[in-house]
């Protein structure tokens, strides 16, 4: 175990490294999957490609950047980036990826955590924010290679979900004149305040003695303070790993005078949205357009999405089978749309 010593009685004395990133912290806050790459595209560019960039300590970093069809000659491409879960793989949103395109995204980049895939080295927190920007400032490139004729053009939103989220809002926080807007779901502010955590402290309390006496390599909550583009945040109240106060944090803490929170009342951490169903795409259509200028920011206040259907709802459901994390509470939500629908 790195960066940390377990002595007798679960004593737990801090090395030379930053106890955030031992291999102890690290299992709690990451659950890496492998997978390898299969670039699948037509003709006309649509499909996938399977590659990977050098972080900038050389570590390979995976990703996956899907590109929907016919779209590789517009002048300004609208691009996704969009960071998972600490569960999850690049190739987990296939099913749904077209969503995201209905959305009027012509691009939905997916960068990997190392360790990740077929990303190398192991994951570690405070390399989250680091590989995050290795993969935003090579995004030209990846778009430049992929055939998209105004890469240099294009418009990014970035788009983080649980642990996903820190390095979304440290893009938007360090590169705001690059990001278009920002959108956290599910998101995780502060660590030390996640159930786990607080878990992992009850059973080892020195342990959690350590980790508040270390700096912690994540600031999302402070970095939220510095966020100026246009931002939507999106939680479920009944979320039970990332608490909705961390969205309500979030949205206080953040600076842009253009941010919506958007909660749903009966959503959990990983079914939003298959709860929200209609409403969550209606949700990223409409920053999307925010972004690219369709609509003033002020929209973000105003809106008032339309409750979830069902081709949402089962589209969703879909989409969790292969990992079995997001379909808790399809019956229940198909049930409430048919009884909304009676007579």
């Amino acid at each position: 175990m790195e960066g940390a010593r377990r002595g007798r009685g679960g004593r737990v004395e801090a090395s030379r490294a930053n106890i955030w990133d031992s291999d102890i912290v690290a299992s709690v806050a990451f659950r890496p999957r492998k997978c390898q790459p299969n670039t699948r595209q037509a003709s006309d560019g649509g499909g996938w490609i399977d590659e990977d960039v050098p972080s900038a300590d050389g570590t390979k970093l995976a990703y996956r950047l899907y590109i929907s069809s016919g779209t590789l000659a517009v002048p300004r491409p609208m691009v996704l980036m969009y960071f998972h879960a600490n569960a999850e793989l690049c190739t987990d949103i296939e099913m749904e990826v077209n969503l995201f395109y209905e959305c009027g995204f012509h691009a939905v980049l997916c960068p990997e955590f190392r360790g990740f895939a077929w990303s190398s080295s192991k994951p570690r927190l405070g390399s989250v924010c680091p590989d995050a920007t290795a993969v935003f400032e090579a995004t030209p490139d990846i778009l430049s290679k992929a055939g998209f004729e105004g890469a240099e053009r294009a418009c990014i939103l970035v788009h983080g979900r649980s642990l996903g989220s820190v390095a979304a809002v440290h893009l938007a926080a360090v590169h705001s004149n690059r990001v278009a807007a920002l959108v956290v779901e599910s998101g995780v502010m502060s660590f030390l305040d996640l159930p786990m955590v607080q878990q992992l402290g009850a059973m080892m309390p020195d342990m959690l003695q350590v980790l508040r006496s270390c700096p912690c390599p994540i600031k999302t909550l402070e970095e939220m303070q510095t966020v100026r583009v246009p931002t939507l945040i999106i939680h479920g109240d009944l979320d039970e790993i990332s608490p909705v106060d961390q969205a309500v944090s979030a949205y206080r803490a953040c600076g842009s005078s253009a941010k919506k929170l958007a909660r749903y009342p009966r959503a959990h951490h990983n079914d939003t949205r298959v709860v929200a169903g209609n409403a969550y795409f209606s949700e990223i259509q409409l920053i999307r357009r925010v972004a690219s200028g369709d609509c003033p920011a002020e929209t973000l206040h105003e809106s008032d999405a339309p409750g979830a259907g069902l081709l949402a709802i089962f589209a969703g459901a879909f989409r969790c089978l292969p990992g079995v994390r997001r379909c808790l509470h399809v019956q229940e939500a198909i049930e409430e749309e048919v009884e909304g629908r009676s007579p």
